[in-house]
């Protein structure tokens, strides 16, 4: 299992079992991820992942709906709305690049829905005010990746 998955599945593990507090729902998980388009190559190996995710966590039914928003921002929060509107979720996970992923926050935070972005760039959690406070991501930031490089570089004398 991958670490992604496997950090997800404990998060929605937790969900889970916190929601059990309160009502015995479904947890509805929306999921937006580029499976054409230039970001295709992020997204189509995520939505691998989710196809491995259980249907069933800490006895909570996981109902996941998958959407491609064709690597473009305006597909990206028309689906984010319909997840919010149609399909009632929870959740959110994804985009998977960072364009994608701060249309979906601006759609996402003005119904109180949490995204978990895929993408890496810093601009979907920082500063972390405004409809940033519903967004959370996988992937490191900028300045973490390539502190790492730079760290590197310099302990094996690259130039």
């Amino acid at each position: 299992m991958t670490r992604l998955a496997s950090l997800v599945r404990g998060l929605f593990a937790a969900a889970a079992l916190g929601a059990t507090a309160w009502a015995q729902a479904d947890v509805n998980v929306g999921v937006i991820v580029s499976l054409t388009g230039p970001g295709a190559s992020l997204g189509i190996p995520a939505d691998n992942t989710f196809k491995l995710w259980p249907t069933e966590l800490g006895g909570q039914k996981i109902n996941l709906f998958v959407l491609n928003d064709g690597t473009d921002s305006t597909t990206a929060a028309k689906n984010a709305t319909k997840l919010i509107t149609e399909d009632k979720v929870d959740i959110i996970v994804g985009p998977s690049l960072t364009p994608t992923s701060l249309a979906v926050i601006e759609v996402a935070a003005r119904s109180g829905v949490p995204v978990i972005s895929l993408a890496g760039g810093g601009a979907i959690v920082e500063p972390q005010d405004g409809p940033r406070r519903w967004a959370f991501k996988m992937a490191p930031t900028e300045t973490i990746s390539i502190n790492a490089v730079l760290d590197h570089m310099l302990k094996n004398n690259a130039k």
